[in-house]
């Protein structure tokens, strides 16, 4: 058994994203995430999942992009945008901030769309944690924990060292490992914890999904349209809309409101 294998059958019913179902535009891309789960996980031999999200926001940089790390070429700060579809680049944001971004385009070109938000599901007490040195908080509002770039790579743990990070690579199965996974029909959050099938098109957005281990997340609430907007943050190619998320107000970066439905989970 190969460690991908080994992984699908520790995941119990999740599946790891087959990278090669990433779309190579990254503008579709980034629409394909969304729904999606990242996952971090302690391997070997107690295998667990320590933290787990559901991709609600995201924005597509291509290589022609004037807003793009990748647009004047490759240089050693930017280098990981080349690598492998499914891999990671991590960046630190005004020397401040990491964020988590998923390359898209095929090797060697420089295109990868970023993870702009999460709707926390597993580790919620770690997260609470990390982010605000307080693990107590766990019965509060859990919407600030991932609702950002910054954010939610600080609830995750996530820093420099995950940047160029290729699961399918190496395989190491002895370390921590960060992975997409389908969120169809998985159970991925704390024993009791249920994400329905098409979990992000139903998200419970009251706190339901925000409370003790042994809540069950509802199959109500939204309906899987996907909204884009400009992007956030930048100075460049302004006009273009490659921010897409779900409509999840609260838990995404910026309102909701006055943006456009592109197309819906469903499709």
């Amino acid at each position: 058994m190969n460690a991908w294998d080994q992984i699908n059958k520790a995941l119990d019913g999740m599946q790891l994203l087959d990278t090669s179902e990433i779309p190579r535009d990254s503008v579709a891309a980034a629409q394909f995430l969304l729904g999606k789960l990242l996952l971090r996980v302690c391997a070997g031999r107690n295998f667990r999942i320590t933290h787990s999200g559901i991709i609600i926001e995201t924005e597509a940089y291509l290589e022609t992009d004037p807003a793009s790390h990748s647009f004047s070429g490759k240089t050693p700060r930017n280098q990981s945008m080349y690598g492998p579809p499914g891999s990671f680049y991590v960046y630190r944001s005004y020397g401040i901030h990491n964020c988590l971004n998923v390359v898209t385009a095929p090797k060697g070109r420089g295109e990868a769309v970023l993870i702009r938000s999460l709707f926390p599901v597993t580790g919620r007490n770690t997260m609470f944690e990390a982010r605000f040195g307080n693990a107590d908080m766990v019965q509060g509002d859990c919407s600030s924990l991932c609702s950002g770039p910054g954010k939610l790579t600080q609830s995750f743990g996530i820093d420099r060292k995950w940047d160029g990070y290729y699961f399918p690579d190496g395989g190491d199965l002895s370390g921590d490992m960060l992975l997409l996974c389908s969120a169809q029909g998985a159970a991925c959050a704390e024993p009791g914890t249920v994400v329905p099938i098409s979990a992000a098109a139903h998200l419970d957005v009251t706190g339901a999904a925000c409370t003790e281990p042994g809540t069950v997340v509802p199959d109500t609430g939204i309906n899987g349209d996907i909204y884009c907007s400009k992007r956030i943050g930048i100075s460049k190619n302004q006009s273009a809309l490659w921010r897409f998320f779900l409509p999840v107000q609260g838990f995404v970066s910026r309102s909701i409101k006055g943006h456009r439905v592109v197309s819906n989970l469903r499709n």
